[in-house]
């Protein structure tokens, strides 16, 4: 499969809607704050599942592998703030970040995709 399937996209988008959303509402409420990790911890995981167990072509899998990484960098990078004891605020501000570059990153993917489609 070269292409994204458009369910597997929808479900990311919607994934990371609701972990915007809770992040949104999370500046101290560590439930909504660890539901909203929980969700981006997900989208990371089927990034992964997209780019490496459906064989997707190298071009596709190697921006869904960064995307993967970039999102995984900034769970840890979260994970690392609570854990020296930062302010919970700058977590949840780093996991805003990770949800609108994700968001962002799959959105301009899935228009590429759209693109290059048009022209075979």
């Amino acid at each position: 499969m070269s292409e994204l399937d458009v369910m597997d996209v929808q479900e990311l988008h919607e994934q990371l809607a609701v972990a915007q959303h809770l992040l949104s509402q999370a500046e101290g409420d560590h439930e909504r704050r660890d539901l909203a990790c929980e969700m981006l911890g997900s989208v990371e995981a089927l990034l992964g599942h997209l780019a490496i167990e459906r064989g997707i072509e190298t071009n596709l899998a190697d921006r869904l592998l960064g995307l993967r990484d970039d999102l995984g960098g900034h769970l840890l990078a979260a994970a690392t703030l609570d854990d020296v004891g930062v302010p919970s605020h700058a977590a949840v501000e780093l996991l805003r970040r990770a949800a609108d570059t994700t968001q962002a990153g799959l959105r301009l993917l899935t228009l590429d995709q759209r693109v290059l489609a048009g022209r075979n």
